[in-house]
């Protein structure tokens, strides 16, 4: 089949009306295992399953190699802490594998990628984790570890499910509640049991010049809380929007890695400075029941009148 006609062809699942992104449809994928492709010692044996010494800085080196290749697109393996060389039997979901390299060195390779127009997927493991991942190993040493709910043991004995045959790779129970919390809930008051009930994210791109842009997002979690000195519980709702409304390259100002937001930052706000609708000014357009996307609209509109009016 001509490459071309290939690259016409439709996503599974597409009815011919795929609102998938064209980056999608057009990427040309290159899938690196982090540990055997570049910045390892050639001297050690690759075929043993053992760390050799392949790094972020290593894929870092060779991007030109891979652009040249006419790649649009990296596929990593996981890159979380974990005991095997390949990524996929993590014990830190939270932290990269040292012998890949620090979480600032990932990020260095994602600008490099970035600046060279290359889309980088990291692969994610939800299903499982390592046998000797801590909460695993209290589950399988206490059977009244809070952490026994989140792994399919059995009821009598020992036994637990893993992912296929593989024992040293304990499957999560991802219905399981507190399981869920420890995704989204990193700190919280004490006296409070926090559930999440339902997550959800949306983003949206605008095309131009040929490229992607990142435009518009929202991120929204209900969550359930149970209050140890109250009878009733209660529900919340937390809701986040971000939105693109210029962009320039002009005078780009890069962030050193330092100071980057990692996603172990907390953020936490009065709630007096959003009540107060003398606070924001002239800039307090959005109504509490209004989409950002609503007032960015009315805020336009109004630009737009000005503009007239001074002409």
């Amino acid at each position: 089949m001509d490459p071309d006609e290939k690259m016409k062809g439709k996503v599974k699942g597409d009815k011919g009306t795929s609102k998938s992104p064209l980056w999608f449809k057009e990427a040309i994928i290159y899938h690196i295992l982090i540990d055997r492709f570049a910045g390892y010692d050639s001297s050690l044996d690759w075929k043993k399953p053992a760390f050799m010494g392949g790094s972020f800085a290593g894929i870092r080196e060779k991007l030109e190699y891979l652009t040249d290749l006419g790649v649009n697109t990296l596929w990593l393996s996981p890159v979380n802490a974990g005991t095997a060389y390949h990524g996929y039997h993590i014990t830190d979901f939270f932290t990269t594998d040292i012998h890949f390299g620090t979480e600032e060195a990932l990020n260095e390779l994602l600008q490099a990628a970035h600046q060279r127009n290359l889309r980088v997927i990291l692969d994610f493991v939800p299903n499982h984790c390592s046998h000797q991942h801590p909460f695993f190993v209290q589950a399988f040493q206490d059977s009244q570890s809070r952490y026994r709910q989140w792994f399919y043991f059995s009821r009598m004995g020992n036994s637990y499910k893993s992912f296929l045959h593989f024992k040293e790779l304990p499957k999560f129970n991802l219905e399981n509640k507190d399981a869920a919390s420890s995704i989204f809930i990193k700190k919280k008051p004490l006296g409070m049991e926090v559930t999440p009930e339902v997550a959800t994210y949306r983003a949206k791109y605008r095309e131009q010049d040929g490229k992607s842009f990142f435009t518009y997002s929202r991120a929204e979690v209900k969550f359930k809380v149970n209050w140890k000195r109250k009878l009733f519980h209660t529900y919340y709702t937390t809701m986040s929007e971000m939105a693109i409304t210029d962009r320039t390259n002009e005078e780009v100002i890069k962030f050193a890695g330092k100071e980057k937001l990692r996603y172990t930052d907390v953020f936490s706000e009065k709630v007096e400075a959003f009540t107060d609708p003398d606070f924001w000014g002239d800039y307090n357009v959005i109504e509490p029941d209004q989409s950002i996307e609503s007032a960015i609209r009315r805020l336009s509109r109004k630009l737009k009148f000005s503009d007239r009016k001074e002409e």
